[in-house]
Parts: structure tokens; sequence; C-alpha cells
């Protein structure tokens, strides 16, 4: 049965937007492996790795597209590898 009081329960809220977040970034992360594998098989590892810490959704956004438009497989492995200058 619902029960209406849940629905605006701060800790209820919270923990639903916490679980949408989540339920995102594993989507986008997703993504990621699916476009480097097809694009830059040889890259794979390195890439999954560089995301695997990664919880900021708009971070792995910008991955994601860096992926889809890298050029060529030296320049994708570039960008992968100056992720872990930023961190």
């Amino acid at each position: 049965m619902f029960d209406p009081l849940l629905e605006t329960d701060p800790w209820v809220q919270e923990y639903g937007q916490k679980r949408e977040a989540r339920g995102k970034t594993e989507g986008i992360r997703q993504s990621i492996e699916m476009v480097v594998q097809t694009r830059f098989p040889h890259l794979l590892d390195l890439a999954m790795d560089r995301v695997a810490r990664l919880q900021d959704p708009a971070a792995l956004q910008r991955i994601l597209v860096a992926m889809s438009a890298a050029q060529n497989e030296r320049k994708a492995q570039r960008y992968l590898q100056s992720l872990r200058d930023e961190e």
C-alpha cells in the first residue's frame, strides 16, 4: 500500500535522488564502455580504469563525448591519460 507521507519524507526524497544519480552514472559508464570497445578496443582497460572512480555525471558525459569525437586512437589515449593528471 502507498503511503503519501513517504513521498514528502526528506530521507525518502534524498534516497531517491541518490539512487537516480547512481543509475545515471552507471548508464553513462556503460555508454563509454560501448563507445571505447567499438572504436578503440585497445584502450578499454585504460578508459574503464579512468571512469571507475568518477561519480560526477557531467564529468562522465565529457568523457563520453570526447571518446565519441576522438579522431583516432592516439588522441583518445592522450585524452584518457590526461584524466589522471587532473585527479
